[in-house]
């Protein structure tokens, strides 16, 4: 826990100090990530064809990882803003339900404020 913690703080003081090389490094990562990932779901499926039927979806999904990683690399700026609102939304939806969470469970534990 410890060294997690180091990490984590030495992950947060790189990204305030270099946040545009944090964020290409984010956008490069997730792009060889998918185009790695779409080339082994490729690889399952040409190697599964004999085994199943549905060895052409996870040849499909291999593809449209190695697209989705292509474009993310190639439009940095796009995959930038589109990051932006994923994260901005998911942390729309995550502060909605803390406080449903929070209005539900208040009357369970003492000192709810």
């Amino acid at each position: 826990m410890l060294l997690r913690g180091v990490f984590t703080i030495v992950f947060g003081i790189i990204a305030i100090v270099w946040p545009d090389l944090t964020l290409l490094g984010l956008i490069w990562l997730f792009g060889a990530y998918a185009i790695g990932d779409g080339a082994v779901e490729i690889w399952s499926g040409i190697t599964n064809r004999g085994k199943h039927d549905r060895w052409w979806v996870e040849i499909l999904i291999g593809l449209a990882g190695i697209v989705a990683g292509v474009l993310v690399i190639s439009w940095p700026g796009l995959s930038t803003v589109a990051l932006m609102y994923l994260i901005a939304a998911w942390i729309l939806v995550m502060g909605v339900f803390q406080i449903v969470h929070a209005i539900r469970v208040r009357k369970e534990i003492s000192n709810e404020f």
